[in-house]
């Protein structure tokens, strides 16, 4: 028994999801998106990842896509999970938080723009993200491994993140002045 095998769930813009299986969901994830995936897929897209579980067998990657598709309820809390970020807190002290914020295609609201009491470094782990500084003519693009340190009240919003892959981001957040 090998265990390759993923199940996944995709939503698009318009809330419908898809539950499908592969061994390499994010190969999966662009032939969904490029319209030569799945038939229920083609022409619904863009499609964005909100949900894997794995390694498993084949026939435990079935069984487990079938429950998936028979409940209701489970789809519901998930694509209701996908909407928002998940950020985690892996340390807190007086003047200093550490965070790990994963990414599945989100951006920041139309209008809004993040004015943090504290600076906040921020280094990209895994994935793609585009964020906008308030003065700056054009979002930067970030990738695994890029960093920006960003001041206390310094203006800036997600213009982007990649939404046929996780994107982790390691943000710590420390109050002080800016080095």
């Amino acid at each position: 028994m090998t265990l390759e095998w993923f199940v996944y769930l995709l939503l698009n813009p318009k809330g419908v999801s898809y539950t499908g299986i592969a061994k390499d969901v994010a190969a999966r994830l662009a032939k969904h998106n490029r319209g030569v995936g799945a038939k229920f897929t083609r022409g619904r897209g863009p499609w964005q990842l909100i949900h894997q579980e794995g390694p498993m067998t084949r026939g435990q990657a079935l069984r487990r896509e079938l429950a998936l598709k028979r409940d209701p309820t489970r789809k519901t809390s998930l694509k209701q999970a996908a909407s928002s970020e998940e950020i985690q807190t892996l340390f807190s002290a007086p003047h200093l938080r550490i965070e790990r914020i994963i990414s599945t295609g989100q951006s920041s609201p139309p209008g809004f723009w993040y004015d943090q009491e504290w600076a906040e470094w921020v280094m990209l782990l895994q994935g793609a993200a585009r964020l906008l500084i308030a003065g700056e003519a054009a979002p930067r693009s970030l990738g695994a491994g890029d960093r920006l340190l960003l001041a206390a009240h310094q203006r800036h919003r997600v213009e982007w993140t990649d939404p046929d892959q996780i994107t982790i981001w390691l943000a710590v957040h420390f109050a002080g002045p800016t080095p």
